[in-house]
């Protein structure tokens, strides 16, 4: 707590102070919100302008096997904070593998920011690191095969052994569906875009119903249903908004690219009334 506060007073006078131990403070931080996970390590990179008493170096936070709905997004993601000391960290990374959502698997999660500022009185009455602006940022999801399968199964009602894979730029979605008094095995596949910054979505799509023949009627009210295929911002549950702006996948693997929307803050009323004096 005391650097905490010999580097305020450093933010605030110019002066130089003693770095404080950032991966405890950030592990301190971290841990009990996180709750259980497979592993937590905390490096700091010594800054390239060591004569910037305000400038840390870069911060990379390494998580593996982490229920995603408890990171505490104020520390990755930044959070205006324009009235308030700030001090200068050059980067934040934060690597997470194996995260959890509710019916969603991602096999990796990299938030990367460079030339983050940090609000110093978070820092020093919670002992947090709170990102206030960052000059470059860029989120990257990877899935893997198996990681929709859960999500699929809820996608389709009554639909049994939803697998999704990913195969040279294609989605296959492969299932058993209930049809008439017999299952019908389907499978689906079609190239993955992004669209409107947050809806993944199926082109060219096509359906293989193996020996059983669709109605040209049926083929088309199911690709009718496919798409949106997902609403990232209800899927991915990031409570800052997100802008997603490419889609990659390959053999077995899909890769998801954004960067954080700049967040308006409300703009507090003035409380200087001219008319008070003669209100009284």
């Amino acid at each position: 707590m005391q650097y905490l506060a010999g580097l305020l007073l450093a933010a605030l006078m110019g002066l130089r102070a003693a770095p404080p131990d950032y991966p405890a403070l950030v592990r301190a931080y971290l841990a009990p919100r996180l709750g259980p996970v497979g592993a937590l390590n905390v490096t700091v990179q010594p800054p390239r302008d060591a004569a910037r008493a305000t400038t840390v170096g870069t911060i990379t936070v390494a998580i593996d096997e982490v229920d995603l709905h408890r990171l505490p997004v104020e520390a990755i993601l930044p959070l205006p904070a324009p009235r308030s000391p700030q001090a200068r960290l050059e980067g934040m990374n934060v690597h997470i593998t194996r995260g959890r959502l509710d019916r969603l698997k991602v096999s990796k999660l990299d938030v990367v920011s460079q030339g983050v500022l940090f609000d110093l009185p978070t820092a020093l009455r919670e002992s947090a690191l709170r990102m206030t602006s960052a000059q470059r940022e860029s989120v990257v999801v990877e899935l893997r095969d198996g990681d929709l399968d859960a999500l699929a199964a809820s996608l389709a009602p009554g639909a049994q052994d939803a697998k999704v894979v990913f195969d040279q730029g294609r989605l296959v979605l492969a299932a058993q569906v209930p049809f008439l008094f017999s299952t019908l095995h389907l499978t689906i596949s079609g190239r993955v875009a992004v669209e409107q910054g947050r809806l993944i979505v199926l082109h060219e799509a096509q359906i293989d119903s193996g020996r059983a023949k669709l109605s040209p009627e049926m083929r088309a009210a199911l690709l009718a249903r496919l798409n949106p295929l997902i609403d990232l911002d209800k899927t991915l549950g990031f409570p800052l908004p997100m802008r997603w702006n490419a889609v990659e996948c390959g053999q077995g693997w899909c890769r998801l690219s954004g960067q954080p929307l700049d967040v308006e803050l409300p703009t507090p009323p003035s409380e200087f009334d001219p008319r008070a004096r003669y209100l009284r």
